[in-house]
């Protein structure tokens, strides 16, 4: 039908179709605005509300730390825990479970298993590591044992001569006691 029809009024249909389409368009996209806001504004009433209540809390919290922060009991107390935290510190001298733990691997060799240790206080602030594992071969063994005596941790390196009775395959078990 629209053969039938002049160019004159064939460019009017086709802008009039355009039109309509627009229309429709801005309406439905005015339709999704209005949707998003709908769906969208209960989260932001709420988001304004708990904003309000955080800063009404935090202005709370602000005014009791400032009546706290006079109070001359309150940094007396502040002082003797930290005298006794300081008591409680251990010194520099000090040498943790898992510092030795670690300094024992670092020297461990690739054909060295460590599986088992047990450190119990010695006098002072000593050690005794009692430590257990397996050795490829007695040379490995050996090797490790010297670089655990050469170690400075260690004051004694005790290696039963038993360890050695295998030549391969060897489940050793050594005694090591810190240096003070």
């Amino acid at each position: 039908m629209l053969e039938l029809l002049p160019n004159k009024q064939k460019n009017a249909v086709k802008k009039e179709y355009r039109l309509r389409l627009l229309s429709v368009l801005f309406l439905l996209l005015a339709f999704v605005g209005i949707l998003s806001v709908v769906s969208i504004s209960p989260s932001y009433f709420l988001s304004v509300e708990k904003e309000k209540i955080v800063k009404r809390e935090f202005d709370q919290i602000v005014k009791s730390n400032e009546a706290i922060a006079d109070d001359k009991q309150f940094r007396s107390d502040i002082d003797r825990t930290k005298e006794m935290i300081s008591l409680l510190k251990p010194s520099d001298k000090h040498i943790s479970a898992s510092d030795l733990i670690s300094k024992i691997i670092s020297k461990e060799h690739s054909g060295v298993r460590i599986n088992r240790f047990t450190i119990t206080p010695a006098k002072g602030e000593q050690y005794q590591i009692l430590m257990g594992g397996n050795a490829a071969n007695r040379d490995i063994l050996k090797l490790f044992v010297e670089n655990l005596k050469n170690s400075s941790w260690f004051e004694t390196v005790d290696l039963p001569i038993s360890n050695f009775t295998k030549i391969y395959d060897i489940d050793f078990s050594i005694t090591l006691k810190t240096a003070p």
